[in-house]
């Protein structure tokens, strides 16, 4: 496991240790710096982003899992009037929202990982939204094209069927080797 990918669940868990309500203090300040926000976020989706994270945390060195699930989770933001000059608004207030909450704890490797994540899962949102840049893209994008989940004995679930908010993870595609190599 990476140092990165530590730092983001340890950070994660101390802000939701700390902070139980923390979609809603999120929620508070991205509506106070962007109220533009508030018709397309609601409290209902403020606890999906909590999801969203946890999810993402959880397969942070899942690159095939991330590609599908980010993808599948930007096209849904897309359908829902989500563009991308605001997922800047989103990362911003989130990193804000968690260094707060994390206080003295807070440093600057956290607030690295965190910038680096967050631009890599918009890297990945952006993959499944065609003609969309990254807004805060740094390098060319390495993701492929995204693909409908096969369906299996057990019927078909969408991927993060209880998130729909903006979520962080490493940017793990440009770290993974290329398939087939070591």
């Amino acid at each position: 496991m990476s140092s990165e990918a530590d730092l983001l669940r340890d950070g994660l868990h101390l802000a939701l240790s700390r902070e139980p309500c923390l979609a809603e203090r999120f929620c508070e300040a991205l509506f106070a710096r962007y109220p533009a926000s508030v018709p397309l976020f609601g409290s209902l989706h403020a606890e999906l982003l909590v999801d969203a994270l946890r999810d993402v945390a959880e397969h942070l060195e899942d690159v095939p899992w991330l590609e599908q699930n980010l993808a599948w989770l930007g096209a849904r933001h897309a359908d829902h009037g989500v563009t991308p000059d605001m997922y800047p608004w989103v990362g911003e207030t989130l990193i804000a929202t968690l260094r707060q909450v994390a206080g003295s704890d807070w440093t600057p490797s956290d607030e690295a990982a965190w910038r680096e994540a967050y631009e890599g899962v918009t890297e990945l949102m952006a993959a499944g939204c065609p003609g969309w840049q990254p807004p805060l893209a740094t390098a060319t994008a390495t993701t492929t094209a995204w693909e409908p989940p096969v369906a299996t004995a057990a019927g078909w679930t969408p991927p993060l069927e209880t998130s729909l908010g903006p979520v962080r993870c490493i940017n793990l595609m440009q770290r993974a080797p290329a398939a087939g190599t070591a």
